[in-house]
């Protein structure tokens, strides 16, 4: 350090520090009022942004009902890590799902619709796309899981079926269904009956948007008789008086499911005893059928 220069370096560092105090709250303030006004716009833009893209959004969920069949197209001959890990548990669905496993005959996704429009939109509709169904392949090896408690929902889903085997299928009410499970009230084996009514969507369902938008879950059953089938799912939506068609997740990956078709008979058979174990057959048919009966539309 020079001689006699400390002096005049600490004294325009105490100089500079009163500066920065007398001006730093107002300089902090234009500094907020910048950034308040930066939000504002930000927020602004992104409202824009949503007004011009879809007005609904739809989350996949857990539906009420699940599958009690399910099939792979290739015999199985040794369970693996499945003999020892339960239905439900990350070994075992890295086994069910490396083997290829698909649900039988019927299976239905729950999707929860929310506005992202202000004002009210209006569900008008519903249409399966893009269907691609062949007959099944899936008479390997079927699998019956162990019994599922009820998941208690107190979400009451608006219910709509789609019978794929129709040359154009229709969105229909689910009126009832009997012996879910594959056992009628006496606890003897049944075959599953379900009965679907008219059309569904024969009223728009009002969703409003704004702050604290409306959101309305749908249950959507898919019956393939004994054809292994692909599909998508598209909502009719009015929004603004702008009316158009909008594809739905149906699985967390992506938006397409896939259902193997009922076969005649399996190469072989799982069964899952309890929740830890599963036991291997040899062929057999350890489903009862799934019919469904219709109404005219």
């Amino acid at each position: 350090m020079v001689p006699g220069v400390i002096v005049p370096l600490v004294g325009a560092i105490i100089a500079g520090v009163i500066a920065w105090k007398a001006i730093g709250p107002s300089q902090k303030g234009a500094d907020a009022a910048v950034s308040a006004e930066e939000r504002e716009k930000d927020k602004e833009k992104e409202e824009e942004e949503k007004e011009a893209g879809p007005p609904i959004s739809a989350t996949v969920g857990f539906p009420a009902y699940y599958p009690s069949r399910y099939a792979f197209p290739g015999r199985t001959a040794d369970l693996g890590v499945a003999n020892k890990f339960g239905y439900g548990t990350e070994e075992f669905s890295d086994w069910f799902s490396g083997n290829g496993g698909r649900a039988v005959g019927l299976d239905s996704v729950r999707f929860t619709v929310t506005p992202l429009h202000k004002g009210t939109v209006i569900v008008q509709g519903m249409r399966v796309v893009g269907v691609q169904c062949t007959p099944t392949k899936f008479d390997g090896t079927a699998f019956v899981p162990p019994p599922i408690g009820d998941g208690g929902d107190e979400v009451e889903p608006v219910d709509v079926a789609f019978d794929l085997t129709e040359r154009v299928p229709q969105p229909r009410t689910i009126k009832n269904a009997q012996n879910v499970g594959g056992v009628n009230e006496a606890g003897e084996p049944a075959g599953e009956v379900w009965h679907l009514g008219g059309r569904a969507f024969s009223k728009g369902i009002y969703l409003d948007g704004g702050e604290s938008p409306d959101s309305r879950a749908f249950d959507v059953y898919f019956f393939t008789g004994g054809k292994d089938c692909e599909f998508g799912v598209e909502l009719n939506v009015t929004s603004d008086g702008t009316d158009d068609w909008y594809p739905v997740k149906l699985t967390t990956q992506g938006y397409r499911a896939s259902l193997a078709g009922q076969a005649m008979s399996y190469r072989s058979v799982v069964e899952g005893v309890s929740d830890t174990q599963n036991e291997l057959y040899g062929p057999g048919y350890p489903f009862t059928p799934i019919t469904v009966k219709k109404e005219r539309l």
